[in-house]
Parts: C-alpha cells; structure tokens; sequence
C-alpha cells in the first residue's frame, strides 16, 4: 500500500485542502459561477551580460555551444515581447474589459519598467516572480532566497506603489525555505504547487499562504500549445475551446479553477494574438465562469473559507 509521502517525507507546513469527496455540487466562487478562470502573461526578463543556464527551451535552438555570450537572436526575442507583444495584449484585455496577472521579475522591471507599471496603473495585477528569469528559486540557498525575494519586491513596489501579493517563481520552482520565506515577507499568495485543482491553505509558524496551484503536466500554456506543437492558428483556438469546454463540463459537477499561461513574446504575435483574443471571446460568452486574477482568488478563498471549509 502506498503511504502519503508527507508521512516519509514531513513538510514545515500543514495544508488545509476541501476534500475531493465534498466538492461535489458545492458553491466556492462568487455569484454562483461554477469555474474561475485566470489569464495570465509572464513578461520576464534575463541578465545580458553573461550565459545563463535557463532560458525558453524555444530559444535554445538559437544558441551554439561555442557562444560565450547570449546572442542577439535571443535578446531580440524577448525584447519584442515587451515592447510589441506586452502592448498587443494590452489592447486585447483592455478592449474586452478583464483584468489580467503579470508574473514579471524585478530584472525585467527595471529594463522595461514604463510598460510594467502602465499595466498596473490600469488595475492588472503585477505577481512577484524572482529578479531573474533564468534562476529559479530552488537552486537558491534560503538567504539567496530572501535577498532575492526582498529584492524583487522592492523593485515592483517602488515602481508601481503597490506591494505585490501573490508570488510564482520561475518555473514554478520552489522549496519549503521559499514558502516560509513568502509567509514571512507578508505574501497572501503563492502559486508555484501543483497538487490541487481548488485553492488551499498552507499554515506556517502563525501564518498563513492561499496556494493558488499550478500545473506542471497538462499545462494550458502558450509555450506548449504554440511553440512545441507548431499548431496553426484555427487549431491553437480549437484547442483552446475545446480544453475549455472539457472543464466546463467537469465544473458543472464539482468548481474548477481554470488557468491560462501566457507570454508576451509568444501569445503577442499577430497570429497567437488573434487566437488569444477569440479565447477570451469564447469565454466571455459564458456567464458563470469567473474571469479573475490570483490576488483576487487569494483574497476570495480567505474570506470564504478562512475560518473553515463549511459547505
């Protein structure tokens, strides 16, 4: 018989989950919508002056092993994303009325920091995600960590006035120093985990996270669907539609969350845009699905549930 691994292997933590058995028929998200739905963009950025070890597997094929630094392929690459892509999807969500969450490093904040903060500035959602794109939190030690969070939450808050609540790092990448670390630095929200498909809590040392999960396998993201797959357009929103339509159907049995990755220098092309924008669209048809961000589920989930899953 197989064993819960947080008996083998006990976390700093304890998790407050709605059980899977209880969630049948249950109301969780407001006005009565069966399924939330978040949009996100993830506008990140790299160090110039040297090779780094992360980069979008995409841009790989770019690189020749005997480089000793990035090429301009690849810088360019990224640079088109914030300076063509980020306005593209800019027009895209403001035309439609939705708000959108920006997971962007304080790296990419400080070399493109006009866009960043015009994001915030019209009421999108700008998640914390480490300084840098290219090293993930779990390759860290705790006091890098720290430095690298603190750092980072700086840099966003002094750019845009708001502090950022929610956190996912690159990669969705984390440890449990990086969940205590969040905790301490007042964080309502981590989303790097990938064990549910609701909310949960994570209670540590007196406080508490909202783990707002992601999703490493099956992932509906831009990366996957547009760059591995090489789909043309009609079959990028096909895909879509129907990858919508799937949990949906499940939604009408148990609540759903529902979570769209996006990155501004894939999602931003002219052709990726228009399949982006028929989704939301698509979507928008639909009057109980809740369009939303991560603060907003965070802040939800506590009011709702913070003193107990009563369903």
């Amino acid at each position: 018989m197989l064993k819960n691994t947080a008996n083998l292997y006990p976390l700093p933590y304890t998790e407050r989950h709605l059980p899977f058995d209880q969630r049948k028929g249950a109301q969780v998200w407001p006005n009565g919508a069966r399924m939330a739905i978040l949009l996100y963009t993830a506008p990140e950025e790299y160090r110039w002056d040297r090779l780094e070890e992360r980069y979008h597997a995409e841009m790989k094929v770019l690189m020749n092993p005997k480089e000793t630094r990035p090429s301009l392929s690849i810088r360019s690459s990224i640079k088109y994303g914030f300076e063509i892509g980020l306005p593209r999807i800019r027009d895209i969500v403001e035309e439609r009325g939705i708000k959108i969450s920006l997971l962007t490093n304080g790296n990419a904040a400080e070399q493109h920091p006009e866009i960043i903060k015009e994001f915030s500035d019209l009421g999108h959602e700008i998640v914390g995600h480490a300084y840098c794109e290219a090293v993930p939190m779990s390759t860290m030690t705790r006091e890098e960590q720290k430095e690298d969070i603190q750092k980072s939450v700086k840099i966003l808050a002094d750019l845009t006035g708001k502090k950022p609540s929610s956190w996912l790092g690159p990669a969705a990448l984390c440890n449990e120093d990086t969940i205590e670390l969040l905790a301490e630095e007042g964080f309502l929200c981590n989303c790097d985990l990938q064990d549910d498909e609701l909310p949960y809590f994570i209670d540590i040392n007196g406080k508490t996270l909202v783990e707002v999960p992601y999703r490493m396998v099956g992932n509906i993201n831009d990366f996957f669907i547009a760059t591995r797959h090489q789909q043309n357009v009609e079959d990028i929103v096909t895909y879509l539609k129907r990858t919508f339509d799937a949990y949906y159907r499940e939604a009408s049995v148990r609540p759903l969350l529902f979570n769209f990755g996006t990155h501004p220098f894939i999602i931003g092309r002219p052709d990726t845009a228009y399949a982006f924008a028929a989704f939301i669209d698509y979507i928008k048809y639909y009057k109980d699905v809740w369009i939303t961000t991560y603060s907003e589920i965070a802040e939800w989930w506590s009011k709702k549930f913070g003193k107990g899953y009563k369903i």
